[in-house]
């Protein structure tokens, strides 16, 4: 096989390398950080990337041991990498249009286009993850309780003005 045979991404070059073993690279719409596996035929896998250069200093701390300070150029990268201004934001951003109500400063219940359910999301350092899926919004408030032991008054105001059953679930009388 030839070594000019492209690959699914884009590669956009070396942005800093960290050692021998750890190196930073843009894929055209997120930076990545890859590792050295001394493999002659493919040495540098990707593993693990981000948009966002505060998510990539994070991972860069994590999986190689480096401080963020310690890597030349990553510090000059933009907050936000060129390639992906203009997306629409994923259901584990911040901006996410999809979200119903925040129940909290960890919680917040969301919805999908096309999708007739309602979603628990939890959020952490590396965004918001789902953590619960249901139409019924008893279930919603049972999952909410049973993760954080207790819901505050503004969570519980949320939750009650919305509908028992998810809307994209009622079935259609004749």
């Amino acid at each position: 096989m030839s070594a000019n045979v492209p690959t699914k991404r884009e590669y956009h070059g070396v942005v800093a390398e960290i050692n021998n073993e750890w190196r930073l690279v843009n894929l055209g719409v997120r930076w990545a950080v890859q590792r050295n596996n001394g493999d002659v035929s493919r040495p540098w896998r990707t593993v693990a990337g981000s948009h966002r250069r505060d998510g990539l200093a994070h991972l860069v701390e994590r999986l190689t041991g480096a401080t963020a300070e310690s890597v030349s150029g990553l510090h000059a990268l933009p907050d936000l990498h060129p390639g992906h201004v203009g997306r629409p934001a994923g259901k584990r951003s911040d901006e996410y249009g999809g979200v119903v109500c925040l129940l909290g400063a960890e919680w917040r219940l969301i919805e999908e286009p096309g999708v007739p359910q309602w979603t628990l999301q939890r959020c952490y350092k590396s965004g918001w993850r789902d953590v619960s899926y249901s139409r019924r919004k008893d279930q919603i408030e049972r999952r909410l309780l049973q993760a954080c032991g207790s819901i505050d008054e503004a969570a519980i105001k949320a939750l009650r003005a919305l509908p028992d059953i998810h809307p994209g679930n009622r079935r259609k009388s004749n």
